[in-house]
């Protein structure tokens, strides 16, 4: 009966919210600000200046997605990637180096959940009025802790700790 009820409930959150639909459209654009990244039990805490530049490169089925990391103590970086409609009327996001992950847009926001080197890592992208928020948290795969339900039907629940984030609100810079 729990497990029916949560997913009920977790079923219904698109019709409680109010928010306007948004499409990738809504993305494309250049915006910078600062992301905060935090680190449990190392260098706990730093910032670095992001740009971040979304831009169609086929109409309705591909768009550039460059973000520029600047650190004063590691110097710059930059990601060019490429978000893709596929074939399925998904999207993927191709780093251009064999690696492309799946990503999920739902009510106005990117997802990405994939796993790299013990790491699960969870990424969301999401306009939030002319800003885009921007969200990556991390979990190693070895930190979780396991707690099982024996009520109705023997229910398993394994949860990770979060040790890893970088969050940043990005102001468009330019108008499309």
């Amino acid at each position: 009966m729990l497990r029916l009820l949560t997913f009920f409930l977790l079923g219904l959150i698109p019709f409680i919210s109010n928010a306007q639909p948004v499409g990738i459209e809504n993305f494309i654009g250049q915006y910078a600000g600062e992301m905060t990244l935090i680190n449990q039990g190392k260098t706990a805490y730093d910032t670095v200046l992001v740009t971040l530049d979304i831009h169609e490169t086929k109409k309705d089925s591909a768009w550039s997605y460059i973000m520029t990391y600047n650190s004063r103590t590691w110097g710059s970086m930059t990601k060019d990637y490429e978000i893709q409609l596929t074939k399925e009327g998904g999207f993927q996001i191709d780093e251009k180096n064999g690696i492309v992950i799946l990503m999920s847009f739902l009510d106005g926001c990117f997802y990405e959940f994939f796993e790299s080197e013990e790491m699960f890592f969870y990424v969301t992208m999401r306009k939030r009025k002319k800003n885009m928020l921007f969200e990556l948290t991390g979990s190693p795969k070895w930190n979780k802790r396991e707690a099982f339900l024996a009520m109705e039907a023997p229910l398993a629940i394994t949860s990770y700790a979060t040790t890893v984030v970088q969050k940043a609100i990005l102001k468009p810079t330019k108008r499309k």
